[in-house]
């Protein structure tokens, strides 16, 4: 058996679910990370599970099974550069699934350049790495796809992240800033 990774299909717009169902069916390992959009219809809230990176689903495939997963009906093409799939790191798939089943709020967020970057070390998200930013008085772990250039934040009480091993100090909140 050959090694499998995960590769990212760009798939039709609103195609994501039907694409992953077809693949499911296939008997390919999919991965399609959602969250909850909040939406207004007529007086009611509603909250509705919507894709995360929309326009993408996430599969593990080894070279033999590129020809069946461009063949899936709503399947665009497999993300490569200059023609070899650029595959995505298993813990950066990992930190989303975790993400993804906190239950936490989440969402995208611009591909950060700069900030802490800090260890989940306590809590659902233990062992994610990510960039720390502070918004609108909120606290938020930003895991970045690097391959794809995108990233998805999550909501992270400062006790329970700590900065990366290059220091030893723990991420402290002081005068409203992360120190």
């Amino acid at each position: 058996m050959h090694f499998q990774r995960w590769a990212a299909l760009h798939v039709a717009m609103q195609r994501e679910r039907s694409v992953s169902l077809f693949l499911a069916e296939k008997g390919y390992e999919v991965f399609l990370p959602t969250h909850p959009q909040r939406h207004a219809k007529g007086s009611k809230r509603r909250a509705a599970d919507v894709p995360l990176f929309p326009g993408y689903v996430f599969c593990r495939q080894n070279e033999q099974s590129h020809g069946l997963l461009v063949t899936t009906p709503g399947v665009l093409r497999i993300i490569s550069v200059g023609g070899t799939v650029v595959y995505l790191a298993d813990d950066e798939i990992n930190s989303i699934k975790m993400i993804c089943r906190s239950g936490r709020d989440c969402g995208t967020h611009p591909h950060p350049h700069s900030g802490d970057v800090v260890k989940v070390i306590s809590g659902p998200l233990c062992g994610i790495t990510g960039i720390v930013v502070r918004t609108n008085n909120r606290h938020r772990i930003v895991v970045s796809l690097s391959m794809l250039m995108k990233s998805v934040f999550v909501e992270i009480s400062e006790s329970d992240v700590a900065v990366s091993k290059s220091t030893d100090h723990f991420l402290r909140v002081s005068a409203g800033q992360v120190t």
